[in-house]
């Protein structure tokens, strides 16, 4: 009696799940069937992993989770209060049964032909800054598991007052000062405008008085550390060791649930680590078991979440590049590219990695025998198999930093170090377009590449000449180029990210610490 109780229920849930197919959310099915399975299967992966196919089928999880949830109500978007046109306003709208979050867009237009997602989240409302003169139009629409709303109604604001550009804040993060301390930064802002940082602690790291945290105990190995902005005030944690005697870097990514991952390399074995934060703790896993060490690593995330993870592999006489995505398989590596190298240069560790939106990978790299022979090459993925091709001459392609636009053109930041040089690439028709943007002195070591709402590009680098931090951007005419750190004690490393106003915000490195400069009126206290 029990066996044709649970046929009897097997088959009408293999009734529902046609049902749902039919309806179009066969794609969520099968990823919530994957998650209810998880802690079985992949307990080395994080909850917030989404697997988009499965081999098998698991039923009664949905009837216990009651899946899948109603279907959202549209919100109703609320009269926008900007009475003196200011440049800053509140864009807020009703909270709807069903919803867990909700997409709020922007427009200059009331038929949104080239809208922008401005927030999205679970909150209901959404602080919009430095906006310039014009009319702005806003509309919202509710989402959960399975289902959206429709759009809401359409509300305008009228911004008179003329916007002026903040001058360049530089904030010293919290921190110990030590030439070991706060290297590699990699850097993202959430939906919300907040920053969020993964830096390492290096093997050259001595403590002279307290540890970096409370009950820490004192290490002298490279840790991975994190270091995020919660509305108020800075966080810190301590989130690996890495069990080398060697600086390591790092990469992190926010997840549409506006919740840091971080990508490092690791020892004892050799591979990589991935770090997550859970709500109230980090989430740590380890993946590939690597012969030689990997000595650079870049982590994006597709549209569900899923982690990717390129990393340049030091095998002997070359490096090879690899690109990684979780699977309910585990971590299938794809190479990419080499780079044989006769002699051991940081020019050939730095490479690139972007999705798409519909999550094809794109890579810049160098390849090379010598520094002299090193050339910018870029990768995608076309048809299931990688596409490579050069570009610019010899000696050029270091430090690059990739970004795809509005219509996924990729655009490259990178070094010409064969003459000292900072360049952009950037692909239109299919044929690319490359140009020289400063040449004054030794200039472009550790690019970082953003594109504003308009797809001009803006560029943080360095300057070796004069060991200072500069900013290039293309205000749609002409390069603009700014020092923004003329000290003469800026020391590798730079990371750049826009936020929703296209303001600037960069991590980079003084000689004895990480440092913070913005142009938007955040202050970091």
């Amino acid at each position: 009696m029990k066996d044709k109780g649970f046929v009897a229920i097997a088959v009408c849930m293999v009734a529902i799940a046609t049902v749902f197919a039919l309806m179009g959310v066969e794609g969520i099915f099968d990823q919530f069937v994957y998650q209810s399975a998880l802690a079985e299967t992949e307990p080395a992966l994080p909850e917030i992993i989404a697997v988009e196919s499965i081999t098998h089928e698991v039923f009664l999880p949905l009837i216990l989770n009651g899946f899948p949830p109603p279907p959202p109500d549209v919100p109703v978007l609320n009269e926008i209060n900007n009475p003196n046109g200011e440049n800053n306003y509140t864009v807020s709208w009703s909270s709807t049964a069903n919803a867990t979050s909700y997409i709020l867009q922007e427009d200059d237009n009331d038929n949104f032909s080239s809208p922008a997602n401005v927030y999205e989240g679970p909150d209901t409302t959404k602080v919009i800054t430095g906006k310039d003169i014009g009319t702005y139009y806003y509309r919202v629409k509710a989402t959960n598991s399975a289902y959206e709303s429709g759009w809401s109604n359409v509300q305008s604001v009228v911004v008179t007052e003329p916007l002026e550009i903040e001058e360049w804040k530089i904030i010293k993060l919290p921190g110990e000062e030590s030439i070991g301390y706060g290297i590699f930064p990699s850097f993202a802002l959430d939906s919300g405008g907040n920053p969020h940082i993964s830096y390492s602690r290096g093997n050259v790291y001595w403590p002279t008085n307290e540890s970096l945290l409370a009950g820490e105990e004192v290490r002298n190995d490279p840790n991975v550390l994190y270091l995020g902005w919660d509305g108020n005030k800075w966080i810190k944690h301590y989130v690996d060791s890495n069990n080398l005697t060697m600086d390591i870097d790092t990469s992190l990514a926010i997840n549409s649930n506006d919740q840091p991952m971080i990508a490092y390399p690791k020892g004892s074995p050799y591979g990589l680590g991935l770090a997550w934060w859970g709500g109230t703790s980090w989430e740590k896993t380890s993946i590939h078991g690597l012969d030689f060490y990997p000595v650079y690593v870049n982590l994006a995330l597709r549209a569900n979440n899923n982690p990717c993870i390129s990393f340049l592999n030091q095998e002997i006489s070359e490096y090879r590049i690899y690109f990684s995505c979780a699977t309910k398989d585990g971590w299938p590596a794809e190479l990419v590219g080499t780079s044989k190298s006769g002699t051991r240069s940081m020019l050939f560790y730095y490479h690139s990695l972007v999705l798409a939106v519909d999550d094809t990978p794109h890579i810049s790299y160098i390849y090379g025998r010598q520094d002299s022979e090193a050339q910018l090459y870029y990768a995608t993925k076309v048809d299931g198999s990688w596409e490579r091709e050069p570009l610019d001459g010899k000696g050029m392609g270091s430090y690059s930093s990739l970004a795809l636009d509005s219509q996924n053109r990729p655009h490259i930041s990178y070094h010409d170090h064969e003459n000292g040089n900072l360049k952009y690439a950037k692909q239109e028709d299919g044929q690319w377009h490359i140009e020289i943007i400063d040449n004054s002195g030794i200039v472009g070591q550790f690019t970082s590449l953003a594109l504003d709402s308009q797809d001009h590009p803006h560029i943080s680098y360095i300057d070796a000449t004069n060991g200072n931090l500069k900013y290039a951007f293309w205000d749609g005419s002409q390069w603009q180029i700014e020092t923004i750190d003329d000290t003469g004690e800026v020391w590798r490393w730079t990371s750049l990210a826009l936020d929703g106003s296209d303001f600037a915000h960069i991590v980079y490195r003084r000689l004895y610490n990480m440092r913070y400069a913005t142009n938007s009126g955040f202050t970091g206290e």
